[in-house]
């Protein structure tokens, strides 16, 4: 959940406002998690013994889609991330067990999935039911981020399942007609949700610009590129200098080290889940996305206050 942390160094003209909106904030943040996130069958509880099949997925939103296509059926979904594997040791014996009993594992391919690739093959060298999901989203990037994309994304993964589980097919089809009717629901939401004057953002992660060119948002920087895990030095400088020459904005960052203000730069923050690291079953793909979209536009309005506090300051000063 993610609250808007307001400055307390200096008396705001609007600040008993300020802070009833990082209130609002906190609340609707928890209304939309508890409603969107639908309700699922709890997973199997076969044992290592049993004759249960398994899907291995490479990030929590093919996690999500994979249990929700599966529901009602006997097959069980396990998640795997690329950064769960020791980068020079390469998968530990759990993890190679989990693979060898895989029936299939299913990635949207990123610079990330070549170790989960990898893995695959040392533990199923004659294995090919490797399901790569890659659908044209809006930009290059997480792809899932776009719902648009995404949709496309569950039909190709409703479609390899059918393969793999001809006995659940009907179950699979069912719930797949649902899901896309529940995808297209979401998309209209995230529009109803953001306001039409969105200021300009900075993104920490340029992976995640498939979301932003889905709803037309202007980003002007990005910190950290697709496959790094930090900057160097002159992707940083060159987001400083984006940085200075904006006059007002927001910075998108991170869900688990994003607050209310970024520093230094004093832009409003909203913070981001791009589900790349959700846990099997912590959060549903639908509760994460409209609640960046929910983030994005009372960060939005954080931002329209303060311009309008700034410009009343400078009013009065003269």
């Amino acid at each position: 959940m993610t609250c808007f942390t307001l400055r307390r160094h200096r008396v705001l003209p609007v600040a008993a406002f300020l802070r009833f909106l990082s209130l609002t904030l906190c609340l609707a943040t928890l209304a939309v998690a508890c409603r969107a996130t639908q309700p699922t069958e709890p997973d199997s509880q076969a044992s290592e013994d049993d004759d249960v099949s398994f899907v291995v997925t490479s990030n929590g939103a093919l996690s999500d889609w994979a249990r929700i296509l599966l529901r009602g059926t006997p097959q069980r979904v396990s998640l795997l991330q690329a950064r769960d594997i020791p980068p020079e040791k390469g998968p530990t014996p759990v993890q190679l067990a989990l693979l060898k009993k895989a029936q299939a594992m299913a990635i949207w391919p990123d610079p990330s999935t070549d170790r989960l690739e990898d893995a695959w093959r040392q533990a199923r060298p004659d294995e090919t039911r490797l399901i790569r999901i890659e659908p044209q989203a809006a930009a290059a990037g997480e792809g899932w981020l776009d719902p648009i994309a995404a949709a496309k994304g569950v039909s190709t993964l409703a479609a390899e399942l059918r393969t793999l589980f001809p006995a659940d097919a009907p179950t699979i089809t069912k719930n797949e007609a649902a899901y896309l009717l529940t995808l297209s629901g979401l998309d209209a939401r995230i529009r109803t949700l953001l306001p039409p004057d969105m200021p300009p953002l900075v993104i920490e992660h340029a992976c995640w610009l498939p979301f932003f060119e889905r709803y037309g948002l202007e980003v002007k920087a990005s910190l950290v590129p697709c496959g790094k895990a930090d900057p160097n030095f002159a992707e940083a400088r060159s987001f400083s200098s984006a940085l200075e020459e904006m006059a007002d904005g927001l910075y998108v960052g991170d869900r688990r080290t994003a607050r209310g203000e970024s520093e230094p730069l004093k832009l409003p923050v909203a913070a981001f889940d791009a589900l790349e690291y959700t846990e099997a079953g912590d959060n549903s793909y639908l509760a994460a996305m409209e609640r960046n979209a929910l983030n994005l536009a009372l960060a939005s309005r954080v931002a329209v206050l303060q311009r309008a506090e700034g410009a009343d300051e400078d009013s009065a000063s003269n």
